[in-house]
């Protein structure tokens, strides 16, 4: 053999060697579902092929659209957010990653995703959301996530967004919840129930009634007293039967 055909040889097994090596690392890599907010706006989350996350998000008119992430681009224990139907790794937190970045924010954490409906980012930085006022009547509600401290919470407080955590009672604050020594109104309090059930409305100052899916997803009227329920309690639906905790 040939000294050139020998070299030839020796260059073709080393890119074979090369490319095995490369399949075998590829091979290698299993993700499982990374954390990050995307999981609490995102539905049918799951991993194909061992690296491909695929879930079905909101994009930022509400819209669901299928989106996709190859996590090997992502780096390891990164968590993993949506934005606008897109599939990003980072920090995320339902903020931006860029440091002067005015553009590019996802949805928010914060209580008012378990009030509020329709929740979506317009223009890259405006929250908007359908959400309760202390009445009960649903109010279209706004506020500027550039406002926002980074990584921040999001709260409703009777239709108008505000960024932190809701505030713990203070005396004379209308929270929705009230003494139960008090001979005054309750509004409407928190809790996931407001997704499930309609109709939702405060009878005789205190009573809390809706229309709940039971277990076989019939509607059926439930109620609960709210002077039973610790102060600043959430409201859970189980199976047409409203519990606060």
């Amino acid at each position: 053999m040939s000294r050139l055909s020998i070299k030839r040889w020796v260059l073709v097994a080393a890119l074979a060697g090369a490319a095995l090596g490369s399949g075998e690392a590829l091979a290698r890599d299993s993700y499982d579902l990374p954390p990050g907010p995307y999981r609490q706006e995102c539905r049918n989350e799951r991993i194909e092929g061992g690296y491909l996350l695929r879930a079905t998000c909101p994009k930022r008119d509400g819209a669901m659209r299928d989106a996709s992430l190859d996590m090997r681009t992502c780096p390891r224990g990164s968590a993993v957010y949506n934005d606008g139907a897109y599939l990003k790794c980072g920090g995320g937190g339902g903020y931006n990653t860029g440091n002067n970045d005015r553009h590019g924010y996802g949805l928010p954490p914060g209580s008012y995703r378990q009030e509020c409906r329709n929740e979506r980012v317009e223009g890259g930085y405006l929250l908007r959301a359908t959400c309760p006022k202390r009445d009960g009547d649903m109010r279209d509600a706004s506020l500027d996530l550039r406002t926002c401290p980074r990584g921040s919470a999001v709260y409703n407080d009777g239709a108008y967004l505000k960024c932190g955590d809701r505030p713990s009672w203070q005396g004379g604050r209308d929270d929705g919840w009230r003494d139960r020594d008090q001979h005054a109104r309750y509004s409407l309090p928190p809790g996931p129930y407001r997704r499930e059930c309609r109709n939702e409305r405060i009878v005789d100052g205190y009573l809390l009634m809706a229309s709940c899916p039971k277990e076989n997803g019939q509607m059926r009227d439930a109620s609960i007293d709210l002077r039973t329920c610790p102060r600043g309690s959430n409201i859970f639906n189980e199976g047409a039967y409203l519990r606060c905790r």
